[in-house]
């Protein structure tokens, strides 16, 4: 666990240094963390402002079929297509997948 403290200094809200606050967090922080983080809000930024009309969340099981139409769809956490079902991604759909996930087919991905 990190625990980071800066002064704050002068601002807007604290015009006097001399009674600057110091603002501490703690968080546990990697480096695949913050690329994950940084990878998703890439991809929403992207999504955003590239007129998309939807965006798709996907993690756990997932089986169905993936369409241009749900454009992106964003691995947000590991994923799995299911012994016995079937995950369809057709040309066109742009699929998403931050540092250090993975999508284990048991079934059929094609």
């Amino acid at each position: 666990m990190n625990r980071t403290c800066q002064n704050t200094g002068a601002t807007p809200l604290n015009p006097h240094p001399s009674k600057s606050m110091k603002a501490c967090s703690s968080r546990k922080t990697t480096s695949a963390t913050a690329l994950n983080s940084i990878l998703v809000w890439l991809c929403l930024l992207v999504a955003a402002t590239s007129g998309a009309s939807a965006q798709t969340m996907v993690s756990g099981d997932i089986s169905s079929t993936w369409s241009p139409s749900g454009n992106p769809y964003i691995i947000t956490d590991n994923a799995t297509v299911p012994g016995g079902k079937t995950l369809t991604i057709q040309p066109g759909a742009v699929v998403m997948i931050g540092s250090g996930l993975s999508v284990t087919a048991s079934g059929v991905m094609r």
